[in-house]
């Protein structure tokens, strides 16, 4: 108990010190010691901006391991969770005269349960405090700009902050189907509001620093806008590592999203994955994945949403989820604005195997409640 606390503590001190650190470096000389920090920030052009998201899950289940089977960011039952409380600041490159104005950072720390699931896979993943992104940018041209540290994947229809889906539980696609973070360099190619362009050399999945192949893996990205709809389409491909060998890895995700009315939105992404060699069925063979989930927000009022997720996900021959397995799924979402900083949802979710055992001893199926309350800033 003891040692959790230390690490605990260490933990927000080293992140607290940090944030202190970058700030100091950042200050110019000619700003006076009684200048506000906002003040100095604003002359700076850093923008910050963070959230706090706790929530409590039930599992009908009542699964003996407290724990909600296939799931990634809410995988405890009956428990009150800090899912995270995020410290954004980041100041935008543009095109300009001097280096400085073409110059840009972002800084996102995190703190909670869920820095402990997205944290890169060689640093310590039992810590509850992570950098999720730091990365620099470059306005190269008006229309090019490079970045080059730890970001998030080009990947997915979700992301790693709650607050910025429709849903409050994570699909199952962007639990088992893509990575969540790189590290690497990656430039952007924006010519209009139509065209949006990403090509990056990263270390592969989940790492930060240490490419065991020393073979970095190529992303790449481009989004067509039209109005109302829109499609992206991305693919990460290269070596990953595999027990003691190296193993090519593909994904490639696609996203379309339509605005039918001012209200009424729908969405459907796609997955599909291989990687070499390490099928759990067949030993030696390929292993594949895929799925697809569709989504349908409607937006009641200014302050009242509901959002419906259904999804299916295939882990062909175990090498996502331990085991051959179809996964189900069907989540519906209300969101309640009670102020313009203060959000609550409230969600139920039903999940299914074709394999019983899975989410819990002899169950083929899941239940399970939620209620998420998320202040931001």
């Amino acid at each position: 108990m003891r040692q959790k606390l230390q690490t605990t503590f260490n933990s927000t001190v080293r992140g607290a010190a940090l944030v202190v650190a970058l700030v100091a470096l950042m200050l110019p000389a000619s700003v006076s010691a009684e200048g506000s920090a906002g003040a100095v920030m604003n002359d700076l052009g850093i923008n910050m901006s963070g959230f706090i998201d706790t929530a409590y899950s039930h599992n009908f289940n009542n699964p003996g391991d407290s724990a909600n089977g296939g799931r990634v960011f809410d995988g405890n039952d009956d428990s009150f969770t800090l899912h995270q409380a995020q410290l954004l600041f980041e100041r935008e490159a543009v095109m300009g005269k001097s280096l400085a104005d073409r110059s840009g950072f972002a800084l996102r720390l995190g703190y909670g349960e869920d820095a402990r699931l997205f944290a890169p896979g060689d640093t310590d993943t039992g810590d509850e405090f992570d950098i999720e992104e730091a990365y620099v940018t470059f306005a190269l041209t008006d229309t090019l700009q490079a970045k080059m540290g730890k970001y998030a994947t080009l990947l997915g229809a979700e992301v790693i902050e709650s607050k910025d889906n429709l849903n409050f539980s994570r699909s199952f696609l962007f639990g088992f189907a893509i990575p969540f973070t790189h590290t690497g360099v990656r430039l952007n190619y924006a010519p209009s509001d139509v065209v949006d362009i990403n090509i990056g050399l990263v270390n592969g999945w989940d790492t930060l620093g240490n490419d065991d192949n020393g073979t970095p893996s190529i992303e790449a990205s481009m989004t067509l806008n039209g109005g109302n709809i829109s499609w992206s389409n991305a693919i990460i491909y290269g070596d990953e590592p595999s027990g003691v060998t190296q193993t090519e890895r593909f994904v490639y995700d696609t996203i379309v999203a339509l605005d039918a009315t001012d209200q009424l939105s729908f969405m459907v992404n796609f997955d599909y994955g291989s990687e070499q060699g390490t099928s759990l069925v067949t030993a030696g063979d390929n292993s594949n994945w895929y799925g697809a989930a569709a989504y349908a927000h409607y937006a009641a009022t200014d302050r009242i949403g509901f959002t419906v997720r259904s999804e299916v996900f295939r882990d062909a021959d175990g090498a996502r989820t331990g085991i051959q397995q179809t996964l189900y799924e069907t989540t519906l979402t209300t969101a309640y604005k009670l102020t313009s900083a203060l959000q609550t949802r409230l969600e139920f979710r039903h999940d299914e195997s074709n394999v019983p055992g899975f989410f819990a001893a002899g169950k083929d199926h899941q239940n399970t409640i939620a209620a998420e309350l998320i202040f931001s800033f």
